[in-house]
């Protein structure tokens, strides 16, 4: 199938998260119609508790389209550790009756650890860990990431990764290659 066809949902926190995923997908050559979001309301409750609320939903639509669909799940690491993440994801499944990712899923599910922020500021060239919280303070409005996005994509094309990359964001590269693969 090729890439025009794919479709991909992004199942995420916030404006932040929307707006990275969305311009990096924009840079594989998705169009906006290929691209839906699925992100919490802002001021109405926690966003984890939105995304493991609406992941088992989306995985299972994604598994009954005939539209080669994607789904893109981004839920910041919050300091909990992304194993913690990914059973939290695996047992909303199961809460739900749906059946948790398989390798066969074109689902890619990305833990920043500690935040979204943590990557943006790497992509920068400024030092990061991933316990620090690099939020904004106050702010919960998206930046401008189009000089991120164009960082990334050539970071995740081949072996650009360097060595001192949020050791996430190597794996994010890896779970971009599931939502974008043809058939």
């Amino acid at each position: 199938m090729s890439r025009r066809k794919v479709q991909v949902v992004i199942l995420c926190e916030g404006a932040q998260d929307a707006t990275s995923a969305e311009s990096y997908l924009k840079s594989k050559g998705l169009a906006p119609h290929q691209i839906r979001t699925v992100k919490s309301p802002p001021g109405r409750g926690s966003g984890e508790r939105f995304v493991l609320d609406h992941y088992p939903k989306e995985l299972a639509e994604r598994r009954r389209d005939s539209v080669h669909r994607s789904l893109a799940v981004i839920i910041d690491e919050d300091g909990r550790g992304v194993a913690t993440r990914l059973r939290q994801l695996d047992q909303v499944c199961a809460e739900q009756d749906v059946p948790a990712r398989t390798a066969a899923d074109r689902v890619g599910v990305f833990i920043p650890a500690r935040n979204i922020e943590t990557w943006l500021r790497f992509l920068e060239h400024r030092p990061v860990n991933e316990t620090d919280d690099y939020s904004p303070p106050g702010s919960h409005a998206p930046v401008g990431c189009k000089r991120h996005v164009q960082r990334l994509t050539e970071l995740c094309t081949g072996d650009a990764v360097p060595a001192d990359a949020p050791g996430q964001l190597r794996a994010a590269c890896a779970e971009a290659s599931r939502i974008l693969a043809a058939d």
